[in-house]
């Protein structure tokens, strides 16, 4: 049975936003819908109407439409669509080859990706940003980075989670091995391990000080650590951990593997009443 609300059984299930569609007043939708096509690479293409009055293009996970309203098309010029890419590098050596009309070229960032911008015909701006091109290392910061197989203090984790901008983090109680990133005595990144020591391990709390951002020590972090739980174990494991898609490029270094090719994973967050149930006893 169905209710009113749509839902199998009457059940109220807490709505889920499952994408985003931009829909962009254009001059000429053909136009427009063939430039996504055959410059940007967008692969699924189409158009509505005869004469066309929209259309769409859609590549991935990115999905934009296009309007035709030329004189709202007028005040397009400078407005940004942010496309998150994995394998920036390949994409902009793409987009210049097709003759793209490249505002902005592939360039590192402060905020710890790599962006390029794209104008496309009707002066939309398509900021393009991914991982993986290491920024040039300022002189001041040419100085050697020490990893270190131990926990993080408190106030050196403190300081890194406050850095980074993070509420919360792993209690250290429940960690069983870590390594930090050194740098004339202060640790400027850190990774923990949790784990049942029984077949099962999971990769939390990888950060880097934005200073050190983008200069490998996160690579390195990562290496240790690896090679730090390969000699702790005997025999087969399971490794984990959780991250943004935009990180996926990252990990894959390490062998982890992303929702489509690895074990299907299933999570819950979950309040616990732990403290509660001691103070009544």
């Amino acid at each position: 049975m169905t209710g009113q609300d749509g839902t199998a059984d009457g059940t109220t299930s807490p709505p889920r936003m499952t994408g985003v569609e931009p829909i962009l007043a254009v001059r000429d939708v053909p136009a427009t819908v063939n430039y996504y096509r055959d410059v940007l690479d967008f692969h699924d293409a189409w158009t509505w109407g005869d004469p066309p009055t929209h259309g769409g293009a859609r590549r991935d996970g990115v999905h934009l439409q296009f309007s035709l309203n030329p004189a709202l098309a007028e005040t397009a010029e400078g407005h940004q669509i942010y496309i998150a890419v994995r394998h920036v590098r390949n994409l902009y050596a793409l987009h210049r080859e097709r003759g793209a009309e490249i505002v902005s070229a592939l360039d590192p960032k402060p905020w710890g990706v790599s962006e390029y911008m794209v104008r496309d015909p009707n002066g939309y701006r398509l900021r393009f940003a991914g991982h993986g091109c290491a920024r040039p290392t300022p002189p001041e910061q040419r100085r050697e980075i020490e990893i270190v197989s131990r926990l993080p203090t408190g106030p050196e984790r403190e300081a890194l989670i406050h850095a980074v901008g993070w509420g919360e983090a792993t209690d250290l109680n429940a960690v069983i091995q870590g390594v930090v990133a050194v740098v004339e005595g202060r640790v400027v990144g850190c990774a923990l391990l949790t784990g049942d020591n029984a077949g099962y391990y999971q990769v939390r709390d990888v950060m880097v000080h934005p200073d050190w951002q983008g200069r490998g020590v996160g690579s390195k972090l990562m290496r240790a650590m690896m090679d730090d739980l390969k000699a702790r174990i005997s025999g087969r494991a399971l490794v984990g951990l959780y991250t943004g898609a935009n990180l996926h490029d990252f990990y894959a270094r390490f062998g982890f593997l992303g929702p489509d090719h690895g074990l299907y994973g299933m999570t819950q967050a979950i309040e616990g009443h732990g403290n509660e149930a001691q103070e009544r006893e």
